[in-house]
């Protein structure tokens, strides 16, 4: 019995398994966070009154890591809520993955297209990235079956135009819009297109880049901090190594987000993964040598280079970050997109292929087993992800005291200064912990701490925003200015005193500071002379009389 099916009937019954496969997947994931609120939780963020994107925001690299996303949602928040904007992008993200993939096998039967949707979405990888709060990064991985499905399409102009189009949604982050170029370009010479369309779909996907790379070059902030290649190195989960990890789409660097669990499930799930990978590459090398090599390639080759950087290589992959670009790929679990999806489109065509030999004899049992195989190998590779998942992603609405504090700080752009001095919060009204909120309301203005810390093997890791030993530390496009708030931001994180000294303030313009009462840490005293203008149960605002008083 053939594999592959061709009646337009039966790709309309594989598109119609993908649809329920993805559909079931992302409700597993995410049922619970598709209500009404808005989700806070690492650094899935998303606030009431998103701030209008300016160029000064631009140029620091905590404002361009969601570039030219923030801009997306500020234009669609006119219309819309910023709760259902969030939530329509990390659905669109996780659906988008597993309905693609299963759209893009729908030439190998319904069975390969529903294995496809479910195992797209449910693995380690996209559960790993959801468990750091990182949904919006997975709109690149969700581009990838768009884009080698819009390069079916016949006539150069239409195809140039579809893979351009299905590449934008990933683009609207400058590592998602990397990752969809590198794939765009990649499926245009696997298909051996002309030279003519190869130079112009580079064009195209270096001109989705420009949003976001001519800030970056603009800053002139040069290279990156050394510490990151060492936090965001890959990770050995628990009983199977760093090799195997990666292989399997798993090994993120937070132990909090890791999903593999040893045991027999593993094994099991393992062996079955790696079996139908191997009948998937056989029955894809009946079609085409290249695409088989190509999809192994990408399966193999990727974790083994990611495996090299985090292991043997790391010292040189961490004096690398000292040149500018470098830091883009400083997460190397972030790389496994494509492997990942290597891994899933040869999951599915080899099970597919089992499970028709297996009923071959016995068609009654085709369809359970279609339903049970793929269930069953995502369920044993991440068993607690949804529960997971559902305990992190929980809407709430924002306190009362938000608005207010919001509105106090006015508009009359003087910095903003927010405590305690570190990156994440902790409150009573949100169940988690959460990336400051403030600078998605308040933009350029706030003034937060970015220096990331991450544990591994019981060592502490301190990621700088930018090299400190770099040519261009301390310096941004801004000039002198940007110069002094880099010092206050270093003098900040040494710890400037109690109480901060009213001459440190003023010289750089902050104008008011805000202290969450719930967030663990310092909430230092205020010079004696400012004053307090807004007093909440959660939040506190402190302004300088010189500009309370204009």
């Amino acid at each position: 019995m053939p594999l592959r099916t061709s009646g337009i009937a039966q790709r309309d019954v594989a598109v119609l398994a993908a649809v329920a496969g993805s559909g079931a997947a992302t409700g597993v994931l995410l049922a619970p966070a598709v209500r009404p609120g808005y989700v806070l939780y690492l650094d899935h963020v998303a606030v009431p009154d998103p701030a209008r994107p300016t160029w000064q925001a631009l140029t620091a690299p905590a404002g361009l890591r969601s570039w030219p996303l923030d801009a997306v949602v500020w234009a669609w928040s006119q219309a819309l809520p910023g709760w259902l904007l969030q939530q329509c992008i990390l659905v669109a993200a996780v659906l988008g993955a597993g309905l693609g993939a299963g759209v893009l096998l729908r030439r190998w039967g319904a069975t390969a297209s529903f294995a496809a949707s479910v195992l797209a979405i449910a693995n380690p990888y996209v559960v790993e990235r959801l468990l750091l709060g990182q949904g919006t990064l997975l709109l690149g991985y969700a581009s990838i079956p768009w884009i080698v499905v819009a390069s079916r399409q016949r006539g150069r102009i239409r195809r140039l135009l579809l893979v351009t189009l299905a590449s934008v949604p990933g683009a609207l982050t400058p590592w998602g819009g990397v990752l969809v170029g590198a794939v765009a370009v990649a499926v245009t010479v696997v298909r051996r297109r002309r030279p003519g369309e190869l130079v112009g779909q580079a064009a195209a996907s270096s001109a989705l880049c420009l949003v976001w790379l001519v800030p970056a070059v603009a800053s002139g902030s040069g290279g990156a901090d050394e510490n990151g290649a060492r936090a965001f190195a890959l990770a050995g989960e628990p009983g199977v190594g760093m090799l195997v990890s990666a292989l399997l789409g798993a090994g993120v660097w937070s132990s909090t987000a890791q999903v593999i669990r040893p045991g027999a499930p593993l094994i099991i799930a393992a062996v079955l993964f790696l079996m139908a990978i191997g009948v998937g590459a056989r029955s894809v090398l009946r079609r085409s040598a290249l695409q088989t090599g190509t999809l192994l390639g990408s399966f193999v080759l990727v974790p083994l280079v990611a495996s090299l950087l985090s292991g043997p290589l790391l010292h040189w992959w961490s004096r690398g970050q000292s040149v500018p670009g470098v830091a883009l790929f400083r997460d190397l679990h972030r790389s496994l997109a494509v492997s990942t999806f290597a891994t899933v489109v040869l999951a599915a065509i080899g099970l597919a292929a089992i499970i028709t030999t297996v009923s071959e004899r016995r068609a009654a049992m085709m369809a359970p087993l279609a339903l049970v195989l793929p269930i069953s190998l995502s369920v044993m590779l991440v068993p607690d992800g949804p529960g997971r998942l559902h305990d992190a992603y929980r809407p709430i609405w924002f306190t009362n005291d938000w608005e207010p504090a919001m509105a106090a700080v006015g508009d009359d752009h003087g910095l903003v200064l927010s405590f305690p001095w570190q990156p994440l919060r902790r409150a009573e009204w949100v169940p988690g912990v959460f990336l400051d909120p403030t600078p998605k309301s308040l933009g350029a203005r706030a003034l937060v701490d970015t220096t990331l810390t991450v544990t591994r093997d019981g060592v502490t890791i301190g990621v700088a925003d930018r090299s400190p030993q770099g040519p261009h530390a301390g310096t941004q496009a801004g000039g002198e200015g940007e110069r002094e708030i880099d010092t206050l931001r270093r003098i900040l994180t040494a710890g400037p005193g109690d109480p901060l000294p009213s001459g440190l303030l003023t010289s750089n313009g902050v104008a008011h500071v805000i202290f969450w009462k719930d967030s663990p840490g310092l909430l230092p005293r205020l010079p004696d002379e400012w004053r307090r203008t807004f007093d909440g149960e959660h939040l506190e605002v402190w302004s300088d009389p010189g500009v309370t008083t204009r």
